[in-house]
């Protein structure tokens, strides 16, 4: 699913229960204050308007970090079937669908996305490791889409400096040679080294924001009542 349609799956999924934890909350709110006419319909009102408030809140973080991560940081959104993150000396990796499996492009040598350089398809582990970047391919992805497969019949290193990549069909050839580079092979599953890579303290920060939110707009909104109080005194 691409992310315009999770994005308008989860619009009206949090519209519906807007509605409904709104219609319950001003009925408890009438309740409360049964015995004040002065003041029954506006808190009501503002009882049924809070999980709209939270919910505009919410979607405003989400277009921040959605413009600082799409416009600054060159990743992905955080929704969709399709995640893409920078990785050290300008490449990208994509997932797409499956993350178990994904494929690098050249970020630097093109930014446009759907032009990038260099794309090496297929891969299943993946290691960084300062100038260079290695991993393991399966050829028959196809074969294995969605399948539980960590199959691989190819190896390849990636110089992020020159540029160039070696293919290795042989493993043990392929591990020789990585610690020739003053390495030790330590591959592992694209998504382990893509999560390392997406998931930053700016997620952290943004993840407290959201937890936050409902909590800050609560207090937004007793103030709001309070000064209203304050002032029909």
């Amino acid at each position: 699913m691409g992310a315009g349609f999770v994005l308008g799956f989860w619009l009206l999924i949090g519209g519906f229960l807007a509605t409904i934890s709104g219609a319950f909350l001003a009925a408890i709110t009438a309740f409360r204050y049964r015995h004040d006419p002065a003041r029954r319909k506006s808190r009501a009102l503002g009882a049924a308007a809070y999980p709209f408030a939270c919910m505009a809140v919410l979607a405003t973080l989400f277009v921040f970090q959605a413009i600082i991560n799409v416009g600054f940081l060159n990743r992905d959104i955080g929704i969709g079937d399709e995640w893409h993150t920078p990785l050290p000396g300008g490449y990208t990796v994509t997932l797409i669908d499956d993350i178990n499996i994904g494929f690098l492009s050249d970020l630097k040598a093109n930014k446009e996305f759907s032009k990038q350089a260099q794309v090496i398809h297929d891969i299943r582990l993946l290691q960084l490791a300062q100038d260079h970047i290695f991993g393991a391919i399966d050829s028959k992805a196809r074969e294995h889409f969605g399948s539980d497969s960590q199959s691989v019949d190819r190896y390849f290193i990636l110089d992020t400096r020159t540029r160039k990549r070696l293919d290795y069909y042989d493993r043990a050839d392929f591990e020789q040679n990585v610690r020739k580079l003053g390495s030790q092979p330590n591959l592992e599953q694209i998504y382990v080294v893509f999560s390392k890579a997406r998931f930053t303290w700016f997620d952290t920060v943004m993840l407290v924001l959201y937890l936050f939110s409902p909590i800050a707009t609560a207090a937004c909104f007793a103030y709001f009542f309070a000064r209203i109080r304050h002032q029909d005194n």
